[in-house]
């Protein structure tokens, strides 16, 4: 009974570290491309920076760099790098997001657009939680 207990809360954990993918981008077939980021909101404190990771899951003929640019219509959160390039042999991408003294607290919006060298661009949301 305690080993499964134990691999249900095993396999619930691993739901949650899963990742969060966008919808496929490229130009079809096994040339697409997606961007996962983090599944859970990222705490970001007023004041503070926190680090996140934008990974690109490429097809198996996918072969192109991607132009990720990071936009939040939330006040005084600010993106760093804005815009920033994964180059065809590279997987991720590192933003830090840094809420200034004056950002609301709860959660805000971050959209990531990631546009390959030819076909179609794709956009990932994911969330930070802004605390005091």
């Amino acid at each position: 009974m305690k080993q499964l207990i134990a691999v249900a809360a095993l396999a619930a954990l691993a739901a949650l570290a899963g990742c969060n993918p966008s919808p496929t981008g490229g130009s079809g077939g096994e040339e697409t491309f997606k961007l996962s980021g983090p599944v859970m909101p990222t705490t970001v404190h007023q004041e503070k920076k926190e680090t996140v990771t934008i990974s690109v899951d490429r097809g198996k003929d996918f072969k192109e760099d991607v132009t990720l640019t990071s936009t939040t219509d939330v006040k005084d959160v600010t993106i760093d790098p804005k815009t920033t390039t994964v180059k065809a042999g590279d997987k991720d991408a590192k933003l830090t997001i840094a809420a200034g003294k004056d950002a609301p607290l709860g959660d805000a919006v971050i959209k990531v657009e990631g546009k390959p060298e030819k076909g179609k661009a794709t956009t990932l949301d994911f969330k930070v939680k802004i605390e005091k």
